[in-house]
């Protein structure tokens, strides 16, 4: 038996499936052919690999016939403790890497599904106020939605002047500069931060999730009789970088 380097027979066994062999082998495969078309064209560097595939390849088309998949699986686990020079490690550690950064990828895709629930939701408050702002909305409406459940708050301009307070509400807004032509405290987005705080019984400012919430507000173009997405607001901005929030 040749001597194993880089890769203990323990590995093998555990990293080769017990279970659907055939299909694991084909992907495998796949994977590995991939892999290899991205190495230089040196024996060294792709010979161990080739290998490795060759074999996947062989006992898959044994599968076809007559061969169960336990059997083939228990022929390639021997093959590699006997012949394997160290080219399952490096694979193997390639297919980690692939299998993070999938993860990784879907991990994002969810994150900005998520993050786009705010606009949705602005938008469908709209549909209560056709006619734009009057008594019961003001000229904004801001939706804050939390990039890891989805959950959503809600908020319009001058709300938060008549709701319950939170006292961290009152902190973070402490030092903001009025910059724009209304109240730092009229804005739809505090009105929304107001309710989350109250909602996510967050009792400190280090108990915020930085980068995880994100706000989206839609302003009344009285002028053209529509409700429009609004740019950003300098008052909230200056709070909004206090906490890690974002604007999507």
């Amino acid at each position: 038996m040749s001597e194993q380097p880089l890769t203990s027979t323990s590995v093998y066994r555990r990293q080769v499936p017990e279970t659907d062999f055939k299909k694991w082998a084909t992907a495998a495969r796949l994977e590995l052919q991939t892999y290899i078309r991205q190495l230089p064209d040196v024996p060294s560097k792709r010979g161990p690999l080739e290998d490795i595939s060759k074999k996947l390849s062989l006992l898959e088309y044994a599968m076809v016939g007559s061969k169960s998949e336990s059997t083939a699986r228990e022929e390639f686990v021997s093959w590699l403790e006997e012949y394997d020079t160290g080219g399952w490690a490096r694979f193997a550690d390639e297919r980690a890497r692939l299998e993070t950064a999938r993860k990784q990828e879907k991990e994002e895709k969810d994150r900005r599904s998520t993050i786009a629930g705010a606009p949705a939701e602005a938008i469908k408050l709209t549909k209560k106020y056709g006619a734009g702002a009057g008594v019961k909305v003001g000229t904004v409406i801001a939706v804050l939605v939390h990039a890891k459940t989805g959950k959503l708050w809600s908020g319009t301009s001058g709300e938060y002047t008549t709701s319950e307070k939170h006292p961290l509400m009152k902190t973070i807004l402490t030092g903001v500069v009025q910059v724009e032509d209304w109240p730092v405290a009229a804005c739809g987005e505090v009105a929304a931060m107001n309710a989350y705080l109250h909602d996510s019984g967050t009792t400190d400012l280090s108990q915020l999730p930085s980068g995880t919430l994100f706000f989206h507000a839609q302003t009344w173009n009285a002028k053209d009789g529509k409700w429009q997405a609004r740019a950003a607001c300098k008052n909230c901005d200056q709070w909004l970088k206090k906490i890690g929030a974002g604007r999507v």
